[in-house]
């Protein structure tokens, strides 16, 4: 006799297998080595997972999702069939495993997803979220509200912007790691750079100021080796290189307060997806209104796409700070809320997202995707979370 789980996961395996998605097994690898991943999570994410050693020291982890390690095999699909490869749909279903905050206890829960390997983006997206959708409503999960964002909205606006190439990669790099440390940059970005000191190390400083600070004492460590110097002191390397940082940054060109504005006014806009459009343009529109017009006319065509697919756009929230902790995503971001979370919260950052999803196509180009087999989007139903919630409900 099936568990309420297991005729779940029967349900949902046969809603996919029906839409043309093809069943990845148990082919995940459960065990991954840790620069797969942690180059692109999140302080938060990170946090979550487990980490293994082996007896060399090597570095594992147990994986959190499927993404990851499918989108490893995609690739090495390609490379193998060549573009016959490029065109998948998949669905999966199995275990992840995370760390329970603020204990050191690994935790496992069933997720079960699909992955989209395909090149026409906007209808790609529309189908994930259309499919979630409605995989969520066989679930008898509670309500949920569509909360979307997307990280290289405000990665184009950076790059079109007036400032320095250190301030972009700090802005997009904040972007991605902190919802708090973003506008506190900016309170401060505008500020009066301090004097440079005499002696101060142009290229030192400069590296210094573009890197993120877990990198700092190896960047001082190489200066050292090429200078006639060597350290002494009561101060060890790491608290040398994080004061040298800071300084580094304190004395950054500040950005310009029109710049500031446009930020700060597009990280603010929360909104019905529709009236969201409208606010882009208009926060946009005393600088530079081309700046996202490519990306807002995409958007249009993808709410074009839901409305295909008997959704409604118009209950969908946008969120420009929105982002979901997992940094393979470098495009449109969603996720399904109970509406008791909230619109326009960041609900999927604050754990009470029951599935979410999103495109991943920089993430198939750093593992060696190239032309159509580096598009990617996917979406994960979190059902252990779903059941509990059922329960609580």
């Amino acid at each position: 006799m099936m568990t309420p789980m297991e005729k779940t996961i029967k349900r949902l395996a046969d809603f996919f297998g029906e839409k043309g998605y093809e069943s990845y097994g148990e082919n995940a690898d459960v065990i991954l080595p840790t620069d797969l991943f942690l180059d692109h999570a999140t302080r938060d994410v990170r946090s979550l997972l487990y980490m293994l050693a082996d007896s060399e020291g090597r570095e594992f982890y147990l994986r959190p999702d499927f993404t990851v390690p499918i989108c490893r095999d995609h690739v090495r699909a390609l490379r193998e069939s060549g573009d016959g490869a490029a065109r998948r749909r998949i669905f999966y279903a199995g275990s992840v495993f995370r760390v329970i905050a603020g204990e050191s206890l690994c935790r496992r829960k069933i997720q079960l997803g699909i992955e989209n390997f395909n090149d026409n983006p906007v209808q790609t997206d529309a189908e994930i979220l259309a499919l979630t959708e409605e995989a969520l409503r066989l679930t008898d999960a509670p309500d949920c509200l569509l909360e979307m964002g997307d990280p290289s909205l405000f990665d184009s606006l950076v790059d079109a912007l007036e400032m320095t190439a250190n301030w972009r990669n700090r802005l997009k790099r904040l972007f991605r790691q902190s919802r708090q440390a973003l506008p506190a940059l900016l309170r401060g970005a505008g500020d009066k750079p301090r004097q440079k000191r005499r002696g101060d190390n142009d290229a030192l400083m400069e590296k210094m100021r573009a890197a993120p600070a877990q990198d700092a004492e190896g960047i001082l460590r190489d200066h050292l080796k090429k200078q006639p110097l060597r350290h002494i002191g009561m101060r060890s390397l790491a608290e040398i290189a994080q004061s040298l940082r800071e300084r580094a940054i304190l004395s950054a060109p500040a950005l310009p307060k029109e710049t500031i504005q446009i930020l700060n006014n597009y990280l603010l806009i929360r909104a019905p997806l529709s009236k969201a459009l409208s606010r882009m343009e208009e926060c946009l529109r005393p600088a530079a209104p081309h700046i996202l017009s490519r990306q807002i006319q995409e958007i249009a065509r993808r709410m074009d796409e839901m409305r295909k697919r008997g959704m409604n756009p118009e209950k969908a929230h946008f969120n420009a700070s929105f982002y979901s902790g997992l940094g393979y995503y470098t495009g449109f971001v969603f996720s399904f809320a109970p509406k008791d979370a909230g619109a326009g919260t960041g609900a999927a950052l604050a754990g009470a997202a029951l599935a979410g999803g999103g495109r991943y196509d920089g993430f198939l180009k750093s593992l060696g995707a190239a032309g159509t087999g580096a598009a990617g989007a996917g979406a994960a139903l979190y059902l252990t979370d779903i059941a509990e919630r059922k329960q609580t409900s």
